[in-house]
């Protein structure tokens, strides 16, 4: 996943605080720049995802991992900053694991904001590293047309829980997803 912004220019102190930060996994590098010349990029200092809390809506780029897709900086949804894509969409090796903090244990429905030009396999959805469903995904006209999707309901216990849906085609883009009661 990779969103690149310049956070600060013009720094003359050693620390820095980046006061925007979410439950978002985010990866830090910094580089010198002096009259036109630049220096190397440092080692990344990456931080952890935080837990998202349910029930409620989720963006999808706030996976803990994103494999197989790209974070994209624009969306023609309505609805959301930044979807999950790639050459020709997400792709059949797409996988995203979200780190949940349930309110109440029970049963809840997934919802859906994709686009795609056809009708695809969709995901195989696993809770807690337990394959529990499949969602596929049905066309939407095109990668500038959004639609929110209806998934499968499934179990969560209270407190901790992951939630990895894996690509099982590809052709598609995701803006966010909602796990609702």
């Amino acid at each position: 996943m990779s969103c690149k912004v310049i956070l600060a220019s013009n720094l003359t102190n050693t620390q820095f605080i980046d006061g925007m930060v979410d439950a978002h996994k985010y990866e830090y590098r910094v580089v010198a720049v002096s009259k036109h010349q630049q220096s190397h990029y440092s080692k990344p200092v990456i931080t952890q995802a935080g837990w998202i809390a349910v029930p409620g809506r989720i963006e999808a780029e706030m996976a803990a991992e994103i494999k197989g897709a790209d974070v994209s900086m624009w969306t023609a949804d309505e609805s959301g900053k930044y979807t999950l894509t790639g050459d020709g969409g997400i792709s059949k090796e797409g996988r995203f694991t979200y780190q949940l903090d349930v309110a109440k244990a029970g049963s809840y429905r997934l919802h859906y904001r994709v686009s795609s030009p056809r009708d695809t396999k969709g995901v195989a959805v696993i809770v807690n590293d337990i394959p529990v469903a499949t969602d596929t995904f049905s066309q939407t006209g095109g990668y500038r047309i959004w639609q929110t999707q209806l998934g499968s309901q499934v179990h969560l216990k209270k407190g901790k829980n992951t939630l990895t849906l894996k690509s099982l085609d590809n052709n598609w883009k995701l803006n966010w997803l909602a796990v609702l009661q």
